[in-house]
Parts: C-alpha cells; structure tokens; sequence
C-alpha cells in the first residue's frame, strides 16, 4: 500500500488516523508514504508505517509496484498522476478530470472534519473507525534533549506556566494570521494575568519581532530548532496558541490545550 501525501504539515498529521486504521485492517502489508521534504518529519517515527518514499524522479522505477495507492491530496494533479503511474488499485476523490486516473472515487466532504474526510478513503477497501483523539508523533531521545536545554538556556523551568504562539501561517494561508497587535495584546495580558513564559514558535522571525516590539512585557523565540523539536517544544508548552496552520495540529496531536 502507497499513500500519497505531498504537502501541508497539518493535513499530513490529519492523515494518520486512516494510516493507522489501514495497518490494523491490513496487518500484514507493507505500508508505504510518499512525502516531500517539508512534511516527511511527520511521518518518521510512526509505528504503522514500514516505508517513507521522498518524491524524486527515482520514483519513476516504481511503475505499478503498489497494489494499492490512497491519493490524500485533494486538489494537485501531480498527486493522481502519480497515483496512476504507482498503483494498479487507485483510491482518490472524485471531483476535477484528475479523478478520472482512479480506480475508486470518494466524495471529498469538507462538511466533516479532515480527518473524517481521510478515512471515507480508507472505507473503500473495508478499513475505517472514529477517532476520538489524533495521533501523537514521535520525537527521538535526542531532540528531546536538545529541547529541554535549549529552554534550560533561555531560564524556563518545569514549573513556569509555559505558553507557546504561532502567529503565523503557510504561504498559502496567509489570510488565516491573526493580526500582530492582536497577538501582542494577548501575549501581554497572559503574562499580567497568570505569569506565564510566553514562547513564539515558527519560521517568519521578523513577523516574531514586530510583535516583541508591540509587548510590554519581554517574551522569548523558538530560535532555529528542527521540525521535531518544534513538536517537542509544543509538547511542553502548558498552552499553546495558533493561526490554523501546522502547528496548531500538532498542539493537538501531543495532547497540549491548543486553541487555534
């Protein structure tokens, strides 16, 4: 089995409740994901999955290898063409002429949350359950370690009431940012009110200073950790806070208060 899943960090953690209820359907397969970069992190770790694939042109000598492809990505074309290529048994959604490269349409159903939405495609061959909680990712030893100095390094003890932002968003989503002075303002009354360690999390430093500026009171920034510890870090935050972005799925997926 080959599941597809290119882009987004967020849907790709939405993605792992289909994956999971596959390998119990199907204990005995291989189960592979084929990734860019940019979600692969995601992805490492997981129990349910035996393979991670990065998308090259070396994926061209996997010519109809997979007896079973399930297409997540809803919209790119890149996505069924591939499905076509590697899989002779090809689950995707049915809208756009993209659909017609599957063997099995599902009705992509934005009424439903994602992670429902996934595993209408994993219905198709029998596997599917309700999730009652998304699943947690994995974080070697090693970046956890790392972590915990780098918090031991800005002075942010267990017991501070820690708080982690994301104030910003993928390229694609910028219209989902809360505003800066928003954040600010936020920022500033949870540390008058309840004393907490305010952390930003995310790439766009200088969206990260404009807001500094904005407080009152001093913050701190997740400086230049790896994805991993980036979930890590979320993971020991107390409450974490987020545009509706990738982050903001992983607050949930480690089981932090997230609100997003």
């Amino acid at each position: 089995i080959l599941v597809v899943r290119l882009w987004t960090i967020g849907e790709g953690i939405l993605t792992l409740p289909m994956i999971h209820t596959l390998r119990k359907k199907f204990p005995n397969t291989r189960i592979s994901v084929l990734v860019t970069k940019r979600s692969k992190d995601i992805f490492i770790g997981n129990k349910d999955i035996d393979e991670i694939i990065n998308f090259n042109l070396g994926n061209l000598g996997l010519f109809r290898k997979f007896d079973l492809v399930v297409d997540t990505e809803p919209y790119f074309k890149l996505s069924a063409l591939l499905s076509f290529y590697l899989g002779k048994k090809r689950i995707g959604f049915s809208h756009g002429v993209r659909s017609l490269l599957y063997t099995d349409k599902v009705k992509f159903n934005d009424k439903q949350h994602a992670v429902l939405t996934f595993l209408d495609l994993s219905k198709v061959v029998g596997a599917w359950y309700k999730p009652d909680k998304l699943i947690k990712l994995w974080v070697s030893d090693n970046d956890k370690r790392m972590v915990e100095d780098y918090l031991k390094k800005l002075g942010i003890k267990k017991r501070d009431f820690l708080v982690g932002i994301t104030p910003g968003a993928a390229e694609s989503a910028k219209h989902r940012m809360w505003p800066t002075e928003r954040f600010a303002e936020l920022a500033d009354k949870l540390i008058e009110r309840y004393k907490t360690k305010i952390i930003f999390i995310g790439k766009d430093k200088n969206l990260v200073k404009k807001i500094q500026k904005l407080m009152k009171y001093p913050s701190f920034d997740s400086g230049s950790l790896s994805l991993k510890q980036v979930i890590y870090l979320i993971e020991k935050c107390r409450l974490f806070i987020s545009n509706d972005t990738g982050p903001m799925h992983i607050g949930a997926a480690q089981g932090v208060k997230t609100i997003g």
